[in-house]
């Protein structure tokens, strides 16, 4: 069933970000794009997990984190991130919540199913995100 989500006003610790947004340049960000797998079974709870955001912390440099599902793989779900940089990515990993996320994700990720790649952007509409 696919959920419907209303945007939530954008708190003001993303003031700066995305007062900065023409600033990121297609030369300056580091992509990720990502697929896991679940066990078998699991994969709604993955997609749950790696779709909790607590939008009250922020996420510092994070200019896109899309969580998408396979349909033809009920096990996988995708993760796309842009980021200004990859500094800013590694500290994200840092933050007690993102490590509590992936603490409860890890028990129910099949890692033979991982795979993940850097890319390197050539064009895109920051402000159509």
């Amino acid at each position: 069933m696919a959920r419907i989500y209303k945007p939530a006003p954008i708190p003001e610790a993303y003031g700066e970000a995305m007062a900065d947004i023409d600033t990121m340049t297609t030369e300056s960000a580091f992509m990720l794009h990502g697929r896991l797998r679940s066990i078998p079974g699991e994969g709604d709870a993955l997609a749950a997990i790696l779709s909790e955001q607590d939008r009250s912390e922020p996420m510092p440099g994070c200019r896109l984190y899309l969580v998408a599902r396979d349909p033809e793989d009920a096990d996988a779900v995708w993760v796309t991130e842009v980021w200004d940089s990859e500094d800013a990515h590694q500290a994200s990993l840092q933050i007690p919540a993102v490590q509590a996320r992936i603490g409860r994700a890890m028990p129910i990720i099949d890692r033979d199913g991982m795979s993940q790649q850097r890319l390197a952007a050539v064009a895109g509409i920051p402000r159509a995100c």
